[in-house]
């Protein structure tokens, strides 16, 4: 099954399907730039402790960096440190 047909199965939103188009998970897990589709995804597919960890690690930089208007970009990147495509275990 492709990303976008497992996707499509999980419900995901119709923006992401249509970003995710033809990529594989590893290509889209190094490029996307929206941590909460992350977060999503991965509260579906992986451990349930490295979704937990992620999502602190992304509210504490969040709150740090509120006064520099921190973009979610910086907060995909710490989810890329906690969480890697091959935790995912519902890998298409």
């Amino acid at each position: 099954m492709s990303l976008k047909d497992e996707l499509c199965e999980l419900a995901a939103c119709p923006e992401a399907v249509e970003w995710v188009g033809d990529k594989t998970l590893g290509e889209a897990w190094t490029t996307c730039g929206r941590a909460d589709w992350m977060l999503w995804y991965a509260g579906r597919t992986a451990p349930h402790v490295l979704v937990v960890r992620a999502a602190c690690a992304c509210a504490r930089a969040a709150a740090r960096a509120a006064a520099r208007a921190a973009k979610m970009r910086d907060l995909a990147g710490i989810v890329r440190q906690h969480i890697s495509p091959e935790d995912l275990t519902g890998a298409a």
